[in-house]
């Protein structure tokens, strides 16, 4: 992604970097905002990124996931995300 693709998103001025961060920290982004990492690892060691979702319990999560479900089991995309 960049300004040139994506004029609208404002890229260069939109996209901000995390502070320095230090083994223990965590960092939380929502998946419906975008993020970005760096495109060369310059580190000495593996670097990873591990995501743990969280679903609140409440009516709408609860039917979406049964939703989700079926769909899984006919092996077809979640309807959120058809295609």
């Amino acid at each position: 992604m960049n300004d040139k693709l994506h004029p609208h998103l404002q890229l260069s001025t939109s996209m901000i970097p995390i502070p320095k961060i230090r083994p223990g920290d965590m960092v939380l982004w929502h998946c419906d905002t975008m993020h970005a990492v760096d495109s060369i690892h310059r580190g000495q060691s593996d670097s990873s990124v591990f995501y743990i979702p969280a679903v609140p319990l409440c009516e709408m999560n609860v039917k979406y996931l049964a939703q989700q479900r079926d769909a899984f089991l006919q092996g077809i995309p979640p309807p959120d995300f058809p295609g």
